[in-house]
């Protein structure tokens, strides 16, 4: 496959991922444990998630690292596969999910020591033949979606996970990919038809801000869900290009991806604003602070803060740089970043001064 989008979608898409219906055959990344090594630290970390206090970061081949002091040590977890991870998420200091390449779903239940395989791409080929036999009758050409997507077997790519509780989730990924779960992952339900998506574009963020549950993706593809347990409608996009990930709280909404783009919506969507922001590198990762503050960091290897509800960012002065991928928050004054030279905890300064 052809690098689109540089360092980036080398690491978010994997070279074998291709379009539904032309299966490429894989290695058994998902019957392989990731290995534990202290060189590991140094690969690609591609996601952030806090699980109370504890911090928790997935990567490439598997890995999996926690620490419970800020950042300043880091413990390898035990990973059933070496399967690319691209998300990871938690919704209690104990239970998360992590989400990645080959159709890969885990789950931890001691706060990410430890992770079960939940699904891969062989399980999710077969939830969608199951559905295409029960709608062949009444819908053949959503019955022949279904199909095309089985026979991508493990070839499957999942970007993010969002879950509302232990039981209440959703991972969605490459081509539209999207599963729901209401019982923490022990069963999955595909929701190909429940998307706003007729180009099978990318599904690369999904978030719930402000009370409304948001999906964003390639192409200027914005999506809301409609109300609980309903489908996700297309919203109208401020940007052509791709988004890579949402952020925000109350009434502040934004969304970030290619050349720089960051724009927020005070109205749940219905308009927006370009957020002033002097970069034309992609923004691939953010994090909000307790006070409001929004933090991004770009693949060029800037951090950049907001303290004006996403009206406008400032560059951030960091001792280090390299391509960030994700960025997390940890106190007012502290900061994790994750990216192509592994993990660093690095200072926050304060607030440039006449900032609000």
């Amino acid at each position: 496959m052809k690098m689109r989008f540089a360092a980036l979608a080398t690491l978010l898409l994997s070279p074998l991922m291709t379009a539904p219906g032309t299966a490429a055959s894989l290695p058994d990344r998902v019957d392989t444990p990731a290995i534990h090594s202290p060189k590991a630290l140094q690969e690609p970390v591609l996601a952030l998630a806090a699980a109370g206090q504890r911090v928790v970061a997935a990567g490439v081949r598997g890995h999996v690292f926690w620490s419970d002091d800020q950042g300043e040590q880091w413990q390898q977890a035990d990973v059933p596969v070496s399967s690319d991870l691209t998300d990871v998420f938690f919704v209690s200091p104990q239970r998360g999910w992590a989400v990645g390449h080959d159709g890969v779903v885990l789950r931890t239940d001691d706060g990410g020591a430890t992770w079960q395989r939940q699904l891969d791409g062989h399980a999710i080929a077969a939830l969608y033949a199951a559905r295409a036999d029960t709608l062949q009758d009444d819908d053949p050409e959503l019955a022949r979606r279904y199909r095309a997507y089985a026979e991508q077997g493990l070839n499957q790519s999942l970007l993010t996970a969002y879950f509302d509780n232990e039981n209440e989730g959703y991972v969605a990924g490459a081509y539209n990919l999207l599963l729901r779960t209401e019982d923490g992952g022990e069963h999955w339900t595909p929701w190909l038809e429940q998307v706003d998506n007729p180009g099978a574009l990318h599904l690369y963020g999904m978030r719930r801000i402000g009370g409304q549950l948001y999906m964003a993706g390639e192409q200027g593809l914005l999506l809301r869900q409609a109300a609980p347990d309903a489908g996700f409608d297309a919203l109208t996009s401020p940007y052509g290009g791709t988004w890579f990930g949402l952020a925000g709280y109350d009434d502040v909404l934004l969304v970030y991806g290619l050349r720089g783009n960051v724009w927020v919506s005070h109205d749940q969507g219905a308009s927006w604003q370009a957020s002033a922001l002097d970069s034309h590198a992609a923004i691939t990762g953010a994090s909000v602070l307790p006070a409001g503050d929004i933090l991004l960091v770009s693949q060029s290897g800037v951090l950049f803060r907001s303290s004006d509800r996403a009206h406008s960012f400032s560059p951030v002065s960091l001792p280090v740089r390299f391509s960030f991928f994700d960025v997390l928050a940890l106190s007012a004054d502290r900061v994790v970043v994750a990216g192509l030279s592994g993990l660093r905890t690095l200072p926050l300064p304060g607030r440039a001064r006449g900032e609000q």
